[in-house]
Parts: structure tokens; sequence; C-alpha cells
């Protein structure tokens, strides 16, 4: 289901949030429906040299998944956890 963003919208409770709109929308959005408890991913280049950002390819490390608690990149998205 799509929705538009809002602030209102992070009075709702998602597990998941999927993002495609580019780096601007990432940047602005990720972190605060991170923080309100979603798993967010993203599929812009917005966290991609975030240091703190473990790289992980589904086919070798995806269970790093399992024990990071803040944010992945995969290529191509980037899950927050």
């Amino acid at each position: 289901r799509f929705v538009s963003l809002n602030d209102k919208i992070l009075e709702r409770k998602f597990d998941y949030v999927i993002f495609s709109a580019g780096e601007e929308i990432s940047k602005k959005w990720v972190s605060r429906f991170a923080n309100a408890g979603a798993v967010v991913i993203d599929n812009s280049n917005a966290f991609r040299r975030d240091s703190s950002v473990p790289l992980v390819v589904p086919e070798i490390n995806f269970d790093i998944i399992k024990i990071h608690l803040k944010v992945i990149y995969m290529l191509h998205f980037l899950l927050y956890l």
C-alpha cells in the first residue's frame, strides 16, 4: 500500500517501509520511520558511504541483519533496523 509522507503518518505503526524516492527524501524520512520502530528498506544512495552501515550481500551475509541493530545497506537497498 502506498501512502503520502507527512508528519501525521508517523503516528501510525509500520513494520516495514520501502523507499524508492531518491536521496533527498530518504535522508529526510528514513531515520524518522526507523526511530518510530519500522524496518526501512531504501534503494537510494543516501546511506551508502556511512561507515556505520555494513554492506549486506544477501547471497553471502544476509544473516548480519539478525545481529545488527541500526542501518544495513544492501546493494540497491538499505535496511534500517
